[in-house]
């Protein structure tokens, strides 16, 4: 899970479809997270106090920069763009 955090925090969100209509399409946080959360691994994973500490201080991080210009980037028509 942290190896694919590292690679999704790692600039702005792009647009990726799935190809098959009726799988979910969004941000890869929340996939990460929705593939993990009907595990038993992860419902021991989230019940840990110093887990959800630090990923509570990630995901503020995260937020803060999804606040700059730079994370605009993907804000486009291009190929991977949210308004392709």
């Amino acid at each position: 899970m942290l190896d694919l955090l590292d690679i999704i925090i790692v600039g702005p969100p792009e647009f990726v479809a799935s190809g098959n209509e009726g799988e979910p399409i969004g941000v890869p946080i929340y996939l990460l997270m929705d593939l993990l959360s009907n595990t038993g691994a992860a419902y021991d994973l989230f019940r840990v106090t110093e887990f959800n500490k630090a990923m509570k201080e990630l995901l503020n991080d995260w937020g803060g920069y999804l606040k700059t210009i730079d994370s605009s980037k993907t804000l486009t028509d291009g190929p991977n763009g949210w308004f392709s």
